[in-house]
């Protein structure tokens, strides 16, 4: 399984882990229809949004499926 790390793709990581659709949802932060989910990675979106970088990517997988 691959984990999600600061340069995983925002739209790559929604479309391989749909799960962690609800972890950007709770946060409030809309990625959907978003042309900057395309080429926004994780460490932009924590940036862009003043989210811990290191939180989002714990929390981010661990929302993935075992």
């Amino acid at each position: 399984m691959s984990k999600i790390t600061e340069s995983t793709k925002i739209s790559e990581m929604m479309k391989k882990h749909p799960e962690t659709v609800s972890v950007l949802k709770r946060l409030n932060v809309d990625c959907f229809g978003c042309l900057g989910a395309e080429q926004e990675s994780v460490r932009n979106l924590a940036w862009s949004h003043g989210l811990d970088l290191a939180a989002l990517i714990e929390e981010l997988n661990g929302s993935l499926k075992k």
